[in-house]
């Protein structure tokens, strides 16, 4: 009866509607996406966990949170030294230093989400690394997110979040540099144009420098702006832009030797030629209206559009002695295009005792993506010696690939209150996807109609405690090619979590711990034999727990730490040894960061903070054939403030100077951590 009541359809909550709830609970605009800065680590909501004005507590989901305070204190510029600040996720490669790739519970992740609308499902990687001038938060919604979302991982989903414009003037600028020559500078300008109309915009620019050798520096150039109308308390519409410009040197990493990845940090097989090239541009509308004080409905639309390319020394294997790289020349270009248009209606009412908050909505996704490539020959290089200098030989199409895709969701989710200690979270969607791929001519469509049903429960026996457990599935259409012909089928999954939320200190701590069961069907891994292609590998399976603690622990010192552990392998498989544990996942993990700012005194207003990373070893490949060591990397940093405007920070990473892999994708693509690094920031707000 329970669960009829949950999924009520539209003529039941017409029948209940004149009861009325707290008009503004619906409000995505204003309450949920961020305005200005927040001096917190203790986040309060998650905008797209649930798209409703939701404490983070009340949600039957492990959520973590990484506010812009982190960012600027840990002086970041790339999404993925974000999220390595959550328990159970890591870097998940660059795809040739071009974008960037995260393991989220033991799965990969190659898209994330801008203000809940996720990037374009043809897409098979980003065009360009995100940047972080104009990102309020970043929020990892632990398990999968299909009742929202649609297609995705069952590891997780990465939502960033925005900021907004203000209702009065302000602006910050910062200048960064470190010493492996990242220069970089951003501002972002906000405040009132009418009395109805707001803007903000955010800039930036930097070279991007390296510590690998022979290699050219790298650029982005990044420009946000957003307008924020509010004609009256009842309607909220924004408009928002970004473009993304980038070029970066063609870089695969290191390569394993015997059983070990060969070192040093530095040491490059590639040639000075070898250059990624990527620009991105995104536009979306938002508007929002309180119809009554029961009903509120949205409309959203965002367009997408890209291209890439690269003309780089790609890795092809080793020779038969082992001392040398093998390659050959890519001249690669690609353009990708979305738009996706998302309805809802957002109602608030009362059956009896039960309050219910339900959103029901209609997405409609059309994207489409080109890729043309060519190769050519080119000479081998040393291992123990490299030597660039080499040219390829004339370039020949080899690849050419199509892919256009529709996707149809109707999706309807129902967040129930029982009295002030019960919390349900249950929903579905369902998805009806047309995929059509065409590869070197040879043609092939994915038809696909799934459910994609989730269950939660939070019950709160005290104000500060909350336990939780919630059931939930995945559903991920694939636009990658099987060599010989044909797509690879629909990768599904289901999670069972269970875990516990606590909120000490007043308020100012919030800490989740979680256990959890994930399996993944008709699992795609890249083709180790045939670039470009994937294998289907069959099921694997995740199993694990972990910690996050966010806040102030005292007035003036914050804190952000986490710690996992997961079993994470192969259960079964056609091609791949059954008991093989995924790629690139650590058993046990764990990070730290902390930071004490003096109040009163004569060094009041200074900063001092530590960190730490821990990764154990992982697997470089499916076949488990060569591990990867782990490794701990501690950093340093303080700043000072004066009087809250100005501020100078430095930040020492890899202190003790480690040697390190941050992750291994195959025995000819390993990505080292960098080295010692010292980076200073200068920042001003007025």
């Amino acid at each position: 009866m329970r669960v009829r009541c949950l999924l009520s359809g539209t003529a039941l909550i017409a029948a209940f509607a004149p009861a009325p709830a707290l008009a503004q609970e619906g409000s995505l605009l204003d309450e949920i996406l961020i305005t200005g800065r927040r001096h917190s680590v203790r986040p309060e909501r998650a905008a797209g966990a649930t798209r409703t004005q939701t404490r983070i507590e009340d949600i039957s989901q492990a959520i973590q949170v990484i506010p812009r305070e982190v960012i600027e204190e840990q002086q970041i510029t790339r999404l993925g030294d974000a999220v390595a600040n959550v328990s159970n996720v890591q870097q998940g490669g660059t795809q040739g230093n071009r974008s960037e790739l995260f393991m989220v519970r033991g799965f990969e992740v190659n898209a994330y989400a801008i203000d809940g609308i996720l990037l374009s499902p043809a897409q098979n990687f980003t065009e360009t690394v995100r940047d972080l001038a104009n990102v309020a938060q970043v929020e990892v919604l632990k398990g999968p997110a299909s009742v929202l979302y649609g297609r995705g991982e069952p590891g997780g989903t990465i939502n960033i979040v925005t900021r907004r414009p203000a209702d009065r003037f302000g602006a910050e600028a910062v200048v960064q540099a470190n010493d492996f020559g990242l220069r970089r500078g951003q501002l972002s300008v906000t405040g009132p144009m009418s009395e109805t109309l707001s803007a903000r915009v955010s800039v930036a620019g930097q070279e991007t420098g390296t510590f690998r050798d022979f290699q050219a520096d790298g650029t982005r150039v990044f420009f946000a702006p957003t307008l924020a109308w509010r004609p009256d308390t009842k309607t909220r519409a924004d408009v928002d832009y970004d473009y993304t410009y980038q070029t970066s040197p063609g870089d695969r990493g290191l390569v394993v030797v015997g059983d070990r990845v060969a070192g040093p940090v530095g040491r490059s097989y590639g040639e000075r030629w070898s250059e990624n090239f990527g620009r991105s541009h995104t536009i979306r509308g938002r508007i929002e209206h309180d119809v009554t004080d029961w009903l509120t409905l949205r409309q959203i639309v965002s367009h997408q559009a890209g291209d890439s390319g690269r003309t780089v020394a790609d890795f092809t294997g080793l020779s038969a002695d082992g001392r040398s790289v093998l390659r050959r020349g890519v001249q690669q270009d690609q353009r990708v295009s979305a738009t996706t248009s998302q309805t809802e209606a957002l109602l608030r009412f009362r059956t009896g005792p039960l309050r219910h908050v339900v959103l029901a909505g209609f997405e409609y996704v059309d994207a489409h993506r080109d890729t043309n490539e060519a190769r050519a020959t080119l000479a081998g290089i040393s291992i123990a010696d490299p030597v660039q200098g080499a040219q390829p030989g004339p370039f020949v199409a080899a690849r050419a690939i199509r892919v256009d895709a529709r996707y149809v969701a109707p999706y309807v989710q129902d967040q129930i209150s029982v009295g002030d200690a019960v919390d349900i979270l249950a929903g579905v969607r369902w998805d009806d996807v047309d995929q059509t791929t065409v590869d070197n001519a040879v043609r092939t469509a994915e038809n696909g109609k799934r459910a994609s049903p989730r269950l939660g429960i939070v019950w709160h026996p005290q104000a500060t405690v909350a336990l939780y457990g919630n059931w939930s599935t995945s559903f991920r259409p694939r636009s990658a090619s099987v060599f010989g012909g044909g797509s690879a089928p629909p990768e599904t999954g289901r999670q069972y979590e269970a875990g516990v939320k606590v909120t000490p200190a007043n308020g100012r701590l919030i800490a989740t711990a979680a256990v959890f069961d994930i399996t993944k069907n008709n699992v795609s891994s890249a083709d180790p034999d045939n670039n470009g292609f994937v294998v289907v590998t069959g099921q694997q399976r995740v199993r694990g727990a972990e910690i996050d603690v966010s806040g102030e622990i005292l007035p003036g010192w914050r804190m952000i730490a986490s710690a996992g552990y997961l079993d994470a392998k192969v259960t079964r498989d056609s091609v791949i040894a059954v008991g093989n544990r995924l790629r690139g996942v650590p058993e046990f993990s764990a990070s730290l960061w902390t930071t004490y700012r003096i109040a009163h005194g004569p060094l009041a207003g200074v900063m001092l903070g530590a960190g730490a990373t821990r990764v154990g070893r992982r697997e470089g490949d499916l076949a488990n054939s060569y591990r990867i060591a782990g490794y701990t990397r501690v950093d340093l940093t303080a700043d000072y403030r004066i009087a809250d405007r100005y501020r100078l920070g430095v930040i020492v990473r890899n202190v003790a100077d480690r040697f390190y892999i941050e992750q291994p994708v195959a025995r000819t693509t390993n990505y080292p951590g960098a080295p010692r690094t010292v980076s200073v920031r200068l920042g001003v707000e007025i």
